[in-house]
């Protein structure tokens, strides 16, 4: 799959009660939202930093991946499914992070569905993940 056009996490609902969604929009102006766990989405931040920080170790030459301005979360329709567990990687020839994210199942094979992004959009959707996971704990 090609880079996406946009990537993003936000919650709906009232601290408490809110559902957290994963949004990718696609090139091709597709929408795909997952439904989420408020630690998913911390978690998620954290390892995205850590890939960062890796990166900026291992590979100085480059550029520092700066946050861009987050997109608003679009009204999720349909959900494709439940995230379970997400995977990270860097392929360094395209400069892309691959997100993977993979169906929460209790049996038979999940869904996997996988997406490039960039890594300032990498770096977005760790910072704006922290900031809607913090916005329920009066921090806003």
């Amino acid at each position: 799959m090609a880079a996406v056009r946009s990537i993003t996490v936000d919650a709906v609902g009232e601290p408490g009660a809110r559902i957290f969604y994963l949004q990718v929009q696609a090139e091709s102006g597709e929408v795909v939202s997952f439904l989420l766990e408020k630690t998913q989405a911390i978690l998620l931040a954290e390892q995205i930093n850590d890939l960062l920080a890796e990166l900026a170790q291992s590979q100085p030459e480059l550029p520092v991946a700066e946050a861009e301005k987050s997109v608003p979360l679009q009204n999720p329709d349909f959900v494709r499914f439940r995230a379970g567990k997400f995977g990270l990687q860097y392929e360094s020839s395209r400069d892309l992070v691959e997100l993977e994210v993979r169906e929460m199942v209790a049996t038979g094979m999940p869904a996997v569905i996988k997406f490039w992004i960039r890594r300032q959009q990498a770096k977005t959707l760790s910072e704006h993940a922290r900031n809607v996971a913090k916005r329920g704990l009066g921090h806003q």
